[in-house]
């Protein structure tokens, strides 16, 4: 069929919604940086950084939608997240839509990034032909407040003043390559998101960062980490049974989830002894420029 490729367009917003609703909710086809339903990928669409318009492109077929693929833009981290691509038919529309974001980057962008369902099979086999190379496989877990276990004698403290300083160190040295830098946490904390450390002879040990999805009923536990030498003492645990309480408790949130890599199996047991279970394994992939 003849495919042609161009921006969206603000009337083309409810078409791409259902397109990639419809798709992102089979794992034959699934990009886990999207929402699977209508109300989260418009809800994720209205918080990018950039205009619907400049960060949707939708391949068409005798005037009919047949494929879109979206750009989550981190300039700052130079890089830019794919959302999608998500399309009808024959492999070609999908892989027109990549080719066309590969020709159109803008200059500050050097590394694309992408992560997909490991069941997305073809997904996963395009992005390799086009040079992409795969990363880290990471699992993906959650849990409904019925199902969530956060009760505990005792929980982290809200980060202050005094200890954001040394939660910033701690966030460089376990995520240095994160999308979210240690002044952007910090600067995010408030009735949307919040970070709390644990504390041992006048030192922060460790620290966890949450937040809520604007718009929608969903919370995600984003960063937990502990010091080497405090380990075991059961501060992980500490640290997330106070997110989760502060989701479920604090913002009302009805499911929780959150992203760790496959060879962690200490972190695993620790999230499934509170309540969360695995939802499905991603593979993150990426291109350089």
């Amino acid at each position: 069929m003849k495919i042609q490729i161009r921006k969206a367009r603000q009337d083309d917003l409810k078409a791409i919604v259902d397109l990639a609703a419809r798709l992102n909710s089979l794992p034959e086809s699934r990009c886990l940086h999207m929402d699977s339903t209508r109300q989260g990928i418009e809800s994720e669409i209205s918080d990018l950084d950039y205009s619907f318009e400049d960060t949707f492109i939708v391949a068409t077929c005798d005037d009919r939608i047949v494929g879109t693929l979206g750009a989550d833009c981190d300039e700052d981290g130079a890089c830019v997240w794919l959302l999608g691509p998500f399309a009808e038919g024959d492999e070609c529309v999908a892989e027109a839509l990549l080719q066309y974001v590969h020709s159109n980057l803008p200059s500050w962008v050097w590394k694309v990034r992408q992560y997909l369902d490991e069941r997305n099979v073809r997904g996963i086999n395009l992005h390799k032909k086009l040079g992409y190379k795969c990363g880290t496989f990471n699992q993906q877990y959650g849990a409904t407040k019925g199902e969530a276990l956060w009760q505990v004698n005792e929980y982290a403290t809200e980060v202050t003043e005094e200890s954001s300083e040394a939660l910033k160190a701690l966030h460089k040295k376990f995520f240095p390559q994160t999308w979210l830098k240690a002044d952007e946490l910090i600067g995010r904390c408030g009735s949307e998101a919040q970070a709390f450390v644990t504390c041992g002879d006048g030192e922060v040990t460790g620290y966890i960062f949450v937040s809520k999805h604007s718009g929608l009923s969903e919370g995600t536990l984003e960063y937990v980490a502990v010091q080497a030498d405090r380990r075991g003492m059961g501060l992980g645990r500490v640290l997330l049974c106070t997110g989760l309480r502060w989701l479920f408790e604090v913002k009302s949130v009805e499911r929780v989830q959150l992203v760790v890599e496959t060879e962690k199996k200490v972190a695993q047991k620790l999230y499934e002894s509170c309540g969360l279970r695995l939802l499905t394994t991603g593979v993150a992939m990426s291109r350089e420029r």
